[in-house]
């Protein structure tokens, strides 16, 4: 049975980023792990996305696949947004929660930064978010979680989340599809 990872990295990163690559070097063996640029636009990056996404998904329709999606912070709302198009679990790190406030913030056009909605929210993610994340203010996000049931865990992190945390991540996968 091959195991799926898509990545979806955040606004200013790239496929190949550190994550990416760590992703790559802990699930090596029966994971494979893909990652694609994402357009800024949605509605290029959502037809784009899907398409890789697609692509992978119907390499080989005889054979059983577990898929997850991860993302962070931009990347985590492309996670849950896509996970809830395909029925596909995420793993949601540093979420953005309102991307058009946040990206508008961070200098991209009022027209495509309005082009965003908030975050889907499903109890089918696992949410991760960093007690010291000053880009993203997850309190009342949080509270929203409480309310229908999903899974989050705070940890002692910044918004990059990229250090020891990421294990944490890691295993989480390891659960998730083994």
């Amino acid at each position: 049975m091959k195991k799926l990872v898509v990545y979806f990295h955040g606004f200013g990163s790239f496929p190949e980023s550190s994550k990416t690559d760590r992703l790559r070097e802990s699930l090596s063996g029966e994971y494979e792990v893909h990652a694609f640029p994402i357009d800024i636009d949605p509605e290029i990056a959502l037809a784009e996305l899907s398409e890789h996404i697609d692509s992978l998904l119907l390499e080989d329709m005889h054979r059983p696949d577990k898929v997850l999606f991860v993302g962070t912070s931009l990347g985590g709302w492309w996670a849950s947004k896509l996970g809830e198009l395909y029925d596909i679990p995420a793993i949601v790190i540093n979420p953005s929660i309102t991307p058009h406030t946040s990206l508008y913030k961070h200098k991209v056009s009022e027209e495509i930064s309005l082009k965003y909605t908030p975050i889907v929210t499903s109890v089918k993610n696992e949410y991760f978010f960093g007690s010291h994340d000053k880009i993203i203010d997850s309190t009342e996000f949080r509270k929203t979680l409480d309310i229908i049931g999903a899974k989050y865990t705070v940890v002692d992190a910044s918004h990059r989340f990229n250090g020891s945390e990421f294990e944490l991540v890691i295993g989480k996968i390891h659960e998730l599809l083994d």
